[in-house]
């Protein structure tokens, strides 16, 4: 759990992505393929071909998301995502508008 910092920071170890806060300390150890930068208290995650977005306990947040081919940062409550060529917008609770 994150009480010190409000950002964490990606790193890579043995091809994987994870994140440290700080101080240097891992917060979330690397398992992800891929992994972007926290925004508004979200980061975008890749796994299996597929994005999702992740919590500062390395929690995925949205259990329904479709199959997200590419993934933007959080800003203003909304993400742009891509899924079969076409672009939207995702809100925080992972409806897309």
């Amino acid at each position: 759990m994150v009480a010190h910092s409000n950002y964490l920071f990606p790193i890579i170890q043995n091809q994987k992505t994870g994140y440290i806060d700080s101080e240097g300390k891992t917060i979330i150890e690397p398992c992800f393929d891929l992994a972007g930068n926290f925004s508004e208290g979200l980061a975008p995650v890749k796994n299996s071909g597929c994005w999702n977005y992740i919590d500062f306990k390395g929690q995925y947040v949205f259990k329904s998301l479709p199959n997200l081919k590419f993934v933007c940062d959080f800003s203003e409550g909304l993400a742009a995502v891509n899924e079969n060529n076409l672009w939207g917008y995702i809100n925080q609770l992972g409806e897309i508008i």
